[in-house]
């Protein structure tokens, strides 16, 4: 019953925040309280290194979370003392059981109140007597000694309710031990037949400038699997202070579906996340600390991502990145038709390899080649079909990519008499591209001739009508895929004999 009427107390007054959601702008309260029904409480925290002079051994503390069910404050109690352990519960430093209320601890505790009220924040200390016990959900700050000197540290960036608890006095030594080797300490607190059991390592205790070693504010934190986590933010109450971090800005691929945020959040009830531009895309859970937003296919430049938390006390605080993606490669391409062929120019910016694909009502597959040569100049025969030739320009180092497609259709030949060889052909299943012929008008001598690059011979020809299907001369092996050299002597009408080289590019 006594229990029931204090909580009860405490509600109406507004003590205990068991639900801010009509507070806050956030679907659902974040709270770091312990949530694992099995456990009845966990260490989140240690003062190792308190302040206050020679009496620091009066002023350590440490704070700790409760769980499902109320804990009554007598219960408690410090594991006896073994090699390894922390001082507390040794014979000269034995627990010695919470205090009950007196004036002069009253007056400790209201001057901690007054000085947090005074620095305009809300948080709130509340003395717990042996007799009492702690609610469910609660954080609690034990104090080593009713000896502590309440101006020895800074109490006024506390937003929240703590409950306190205070041991007898008696202990003047340290209880934690901040100094020494570099051995490890196990704290074990009990209540009843539960406890919990921290271990810290001493010599990675941490000073105020990041270094380790021992100085006065050093402290202690332990994650939900014990953790440890070495801070020191001086001669402040060992309760995290509220922080915020959206992360780093980020660059990302071109074809990234989705941003995975990873923000980090500390001491605050809730926070959620939002985008700009607004409809670039959507978020799983706006709510989540790391949540992941899915993006919309049509991607902006960059997105800014805005992470806002808001504190007991009704305060916010806001934090950015710039989510930004890689400017895509541009496909250009220039063409000209001359005498019975058609050229292509890439003039593309940005990439770094091209993939030609050269398709003909002819034939219902495409030939596709891809290379990393920019200067590359396809030449294709015009035919009586329809064409086309795409360019994929493509940016391996970030998957950004682009397109241009041309097509064109025969077109009545000029008058003038030519002779020009296409510089790739396709040779296998793809059913066009398949052979490489010389084009020509006007023509009444001819003589072909290709070398591999090693200068054998691998076709000749002085048949006007006839192609080269990539075989030495036409029935013997497969030529590789690479580049191969010509050289045409011809001889059009009403003019002498000349020479055409070109080098050609077989591609399988």
């Amino acid at each position: 019953m006594r229990f029931n009427i204090r909580v009860s107390a405490l509600l109406a007054l507004g003590i205990i925040r068991i639900s801010l959601q009509a507070q806050y702008p956030c679907k659902q309260v974040k709270s770091p309280l312990l949530t694992n029904t099995k456990k009845a409480f966990e260490i989140v925290s240690i003062l190792v290194d308190a302040c206050d002079g020679n009496n620091e051994g009066e002023n350590e503390m440490l704070q700790i979370i409760t769980g499902y069910q109320p804990l009554k404050v007598n219960a408690f109690s410090v594991a006896n003392y073994k090699t390894g352990r922390v001082n507390w519960g040794s014979s000269s430093n034995p627990f010695l059981g919470f205090a009950t209320k007196s004036n002069a601890l009253n007056q400790k505790i209201n001057a901690i109140n007054q000085q947090i009220k005074k620095s305009q924040n809300c948080g709130h200390f509340i003395l717990l007597t042996p007799t009492d016990f702690i609610p469910p959900h609660s954080k609690v700050l034990i104090i080593t000694s009713t000896d502590f000197n309440p101006s020895a540290h800074d109490f006024s960036p506390l937003e929240d309710t703590l409950f306190v608890l205070v041991q007898k006095p008696g202990n003047t030594a340290g209880h934690f031990v901040n100094h020494g080797t570099s051995d490890t300490r196990t704290l074990i607190l009990q209540h009843g037949s539960q406890a919990d059991t921290v271990t810290y390592n001493r010599s990675k205790l941490k000073k105020q400038n990041g270094t380790e070693g021992p100085e006065d504010g050093a402290v202690v934190n332990f994650n939900q699997t014990g953790t440890p986590q070495y801070t020191n933010n001086g001669c402040k109450i060992p309760v995290p202070e509220p922080s915020l971090s959206a992360g780093k800005d980020l660059l990302l691929d071109c074809d990234a579906a989705f941003v995975s945020l990873n923000g980090k959040i500390e001491g605050f009830p809730c926070y959620h996340w939002k985008a700009n531009p607004l409809h670039s895309g959507k978020f799983n859970d706006s709510t989540l600390p790391n949540p992941r937003f899915n993006l919309n296919s049509n991607k902006p430049d960059s997105i800014v991502f805005t992470l806002t938390a808001y504190s007991f006390c009704g305060g916010s605080l806001s934090d950015k990145i710039t989510v930004k993606f890689p400017q895509a490669p541009t496909a250009r391409l220039s063409f000209d038709t001359l005498n019975g062929m058609q050229c292509f120019e890439n003039l593309s910016d940005g990439g770094n390899y091209y993939e030609w694909q050269w398709r003909s009502q002819a034939s219902p597959k495409d030939s596709l080649w891809g290379s990393t040569n920019r200067n590359e100049k396809p030449c294709f025969p015009i035919d009586t079909f329809a064409q086309t030739l795409c360019l994929n320009v493509i940016n391996t180092q970030n998957g950004c990519r682009d397109s241009v497609c041309i097509s064109w259709k025969n077109k009545p030949q000029p008058l003038e008499h030519y002779v020009q060889l296409a510089n790739v052909f396709t040779p296998g299943t793809d059913g066009f591209n398949d052979e490489l012929h010389v084009i020509h008008k006007g023509l009444i001598q001819l003589k072909w001739r290709i070398y591999d690059r090693s200068g054998a011979e691998v076709f000749t020809s002085n048949q006007t009508n006839e192609s080269w299907n990539g075989r030495v001369y036409n029935t013997g092996l497969e030529c590789s895929a690479g580049v191969y050299f010509a050289i045409i002597s011809y001889q059009l009408e009403g003019e002498s004999e000349q020479t055409l080289s070109q080098t050609i590019t077989l591609i399988r």
